[in-house]
């Protein structure tokens, strides 16, 4: 969630999960959805909690981050993908919890998940 501080300043915003996935062959493939901002963003005497803010998307896609639907993105700087420790692979087991020690876990639970499919 955005607050109306990060939508005056912020110039670049992710809308839904921003993740990275291991694919079959080891490769890292990160998913975000970005937005940019595309002019000012408009706020208003009577409600000071009302923002609305123009962004873009891509060539043809444009809208509005607005204070009802600012939870359904966050910027560009506090995006979870930022952060080192912050690993997520497909068909990750459930019970290791992402991070540097754990990254090992993941990746040799899944190389053996491909053996065992691969055998069949």
């Amino acid at each position: 969630m955005i607050t109306k501080a990060q939508a005056m300043f912020g110039h670049e915003f992710h809308s839904g999960d921003c993740h990275r996935a291991l694919g079959p062959r080891g490769g890292c493939t990160t998913y975000t959805v970005a937005w940019r901002a595309t002019g000012k963003c408009q706020t208003w005497m009577r409600d000071r909690r009302r923002f609305r803010v123009p962004i873009k998307h891509g060539m043809f896609d444009s809208g509005y981050i607005a204070d009802h639907s600012a939870r359904e993105f966050h910027s560009a700087e506090s995006c979870p993908l930022n952060d080192p420790l912050y690993i997520t692979f497909v068909d990750a087991p459930r019970n290791i919890v992402p991070g540097v020690d754990n990254a090992v876990k993941v990746i040799a639970a899944y190389e053996a998940k491909v053996r065992k499919e691969r055998k069949d």
